[in-house]
């Protein structure tokens, strides 16, 4: 993990990542454990979570590091993967102000950019977490025969700006290596590679 503009030593956000599937979904749940939470938003407004505190999310239908994703893995001048449907970007969050779950999709083909499964976003001040619970269909991402052995593509990051850091024009995020192929350049080779096993 990287801690993009966080100061040296002064980490006030981490995170722990829990994943599994069946035969129809993928579920996830991201713990973040943070002082703050700031994302004053509702639903009409849920496209700009990323200025805020809330998690980024890349699927792709196939390994990031097939022939296909490599020949289209740069989303700034090749956008093929993502309008072909191979790729898609989502963003998942809870309003602080009225504790409302806000989803919204970035990136998909242009007749599939709706989320069709299920989130619930949690904020307990006192405990000091965000818990993220989502189940996406694996019709959705694009797979409809999960078998073991089926590679696939998950990227997920924390993004971390509170309101004294929004103030000040600083962006701060939890990401994996090279940013996950979510922060700083959409690029699919940095998304890590998964595989079902049953």
């Amino acid at each position: 993990w990287s801690y993009s503009s966080f100061e040296k030593n002064n980490y006030y956000a981490t995170a722990n990542i829990y994943a599994r599937c069946d035969a129809e979904n993928l579920y996830f749940a991201v713990v973040v454990n943070s002082p703050y939470h700031y994302c004053p938003l509702d639903a009409s407004g849920a496209g700009s979570m990323y200025n805020y505190e809330c998690i980024q999310v890349n699927v792709v239908d196939q390994s990031p590091l097939s022939d296909y994703m490599l020949e289209h893995f740069d989303y700034v001048v090749d956008k093929t993967a993502a309008t072909e449907g191979h790729i898609r970007q989502y963003g998942f969050g809870v309003s602080s102000t009225t504790g409302e779950t806000l989803s919204t999709v970035w990136m998909a083909a242009a007749d599939a950019n709706t989320f069709s499964g299920e989130c619930k976003v949690i904020r307990d001040d006192e405990a000091q977490t965000t818990t993220y619970e989502v189940s996406i269909p694996w019709a959705e991402i694009g797979l409809e025969n999960v078998n073991s052995g089926t590679e696939f593509g998950i990227s997920i990051s924390i993004n971390s700006t509170n309101e004294d850091d929004n103030t000040s024009g600083t962006w701060k995020n939890i990401t994996l290596r090279d940013g996950g192929g979510i922060i700083a350049r959409n690029d699919w080779s940095k998304i890590p590679v998964a595989t079902i096993e049953n």
